[in-house]
Order: structure tokens, then C-alpha cells, then sequence
């Protein structure tokens, strides 16, 4: 069944992907209300369809610019794209204090939004696209379970919102820098680090000799994350985490250069 008011369309089991591709083209948003799975399957039928339409559009433009105009394509389509599933959108609820997601084999919600979004208030409901809810779920997994480091040998615990260090590439570039240079520092080293994130980087450091490590992030819940992250690999007393756009306080800058001198 599939009714519609204005431009916000219900749809169920019954809704085949061509039709809900066709209304999210127009601009329609498709407010889900059937099994939790099948809508599942629907956006990867609708991001199908958007894929093979992007493809043959890079085809015709394929030999039109530069390397830079094709970067930049492929960029505003990734956006279309994100922007057009964004609109299959689902509503949570509130039931006795935790968030719920009222649908047919639906998974446990609360933890995973209670986590993101905060507890609800009484009777507060939100409506929020499937594939962001979709992330939600993903990254509080990453939040309970963790996610290794080999250059720490333990885990950091993302919290939601927070770039998750899964590829350790980069991780280990610093670590492999620190641990050619740091040692041979006399006075030791104070080290400022940008976009701190869950901490990875300023535990690495901290754990190459690094004396005092000054992180900082714009986003509160990353500042918090490295916190706690720091606290826990028991470097926590020589990190400083500051709640900045990228350069903290004088202050605090004149403190960690003199802890440099």
C-alpha cells in the first residue's frame, strides 16, 4: 500500500524499487513503514539504479574536462546520491524512556540512538533518513566492540560521530616517525596535535616518549572520546585534550612550549 500527502510518500513491502526510484527522482521523501529488512533491501535496489545511472552519465562526460573537472563529478555524485537515499526516511519513537523503531523485525534501537541522539523526552519522536540510522547502528558497534591498533597493541573506542581509526595506515606512519625521532630528543618532546579525534594519534605519542601531548578537536564528542580513550591506555596524565578549532588557547600553547624548552 503507498499513500501520499504533499511531497512525503508511506511506503511498504508492496513498493517496488522502480516506483520509489521514480518518486525519489521527483523529490519525494519516502517515509518507510515496512519490514526493517526489506527496507534494507529497497536502498541498495534504489542506490543500484543510481549507480547505473551515474555510470552511463560519466560515459558521455568521460573525454569532457580535466582530471580535476572529473573529480569534481564524481564528487557532486556521491552528494546526489547520498542525498537522494537520505530521503528513505524511517520514525523513531519514544517508549519508556528509550528510543524505539516501531517496525517489523526491527532491531534494538535503544542503546545505538540513546548513544547518538541522547535519551528522548516523553513522548518525543524523530524522523531521521534509514541510512543514517543505518550508520548509527554500525558505529555503536564500533563503540562496544572496539577497534584494534596494532601500533598500541589494545583497542580505542570510537564513540558516535567520531572518525574511527579502521584503516591504520596513517597510524602507523606516525608511529613509525615518533619512533625514529622522539627518542633522540634530550629534554623530551611536546607535541601539539590537530583533529584529535578518538586520541589514537596522541596516545601514540604519548607511548614514544612524547612528554606532554596537547590534542585538540572543534567537536565535543570527540574531545570526550579522546579522554576517555587517553584515560584508558594509561597515558591520560601527559595528554591534554582542549575543546578548540584547531589551535587552542594562548595559554595553552605557551604551556606546551614551555614543556618543550
Amino acid at each position: 500500500m503507498t499513500s501520499t500527502s504533499g511531497q512525503t510518500t508511506v511506503a511498504d513491502d508492496t513498493t517496488t524499487a522502480d516506483a520509489a526510484y521514480a518518486r525519489l527522482r521527483r523529490g519525494t521523501t519516502l517515509l518507510w513503514q515496512g519490514d526493517f529488512h526489506n527496507g534494507r533491501q529497497l536502498i541498495r535496489a534504489v542506490d543500484r539504479r543510481l549507480t547505473k545511472q551515474a555510470a552511463r552519465k560519466g560515459k558521455k562526460k568521460q573525454s569532457a574536462g580535466t582530471a580535476a573537472d572529473l573529480f569534481l563529478r564524481q564528487r557532486e555524485d556521491r552528494a546526489r546520491r547520498a542525498e537522494i537515499l537520505g530521503r528513505i526516511v524511517v520514525d523513531l519513537a519514544e517508549r519508556d524512556g528509550q528510543w524505539l523503531l516501531d517496525l517489523h523485525r526491527a532491531p534494538d534501537v535503544a542503546g545505538a540512538c540513546g548513544h547518538a541522539y541522547g535519551a528522548p523526552s516523553r513522548g518525543e519522536s524523530r524522523r531521521t533518513p534509514f541510512t543514517a540510522l543505518q550508520g548509527v547502528l554500525g558505529a555503536y558497534q564500533w563503540h562496544l566492540n572496539g577497534v584494534e591498533v596494532p601500533a598500541l597493541g589494545e583497542k580505542v573506542y570510537p564513540d558516535y560521530g567520531v572518525f574511527s581509526p579502521t584503516r591504520s595506515e596513517y597510524v602507523d606512519l606516525v608511529d613509525d616517525v615518533a619512533a625514529a625521532f622522539l627518542p633522540s630528543l634530550k629534554a623530551g618532546a611536546s607535541v601539539l596535535e590537530l583533529g584529535t579525534g578518538t586520541g589514537v594519534l596522541a596516545a601514540v605519542l604519548a607511548r614514544r616518549g612524547a612528554v606532554r601531548v596537547t590534542a585538540t578537536d572543534v567537536n565535543p564528542r570527540a574531545v570526550a572520546c579522546a579522554r576517555a580513550n587517553l584515560d584508558r591506555l594509561g597515558v591520560g596524565e601527559r595528554c591534554e585534550v582542549v575543546e578548540a578549532d584547531l589551535w587552542p588557547a594562548e595559554s595553552e600553547t605557551t604551556e606546551t612550549t614551555d614543556a618543550a624548552d
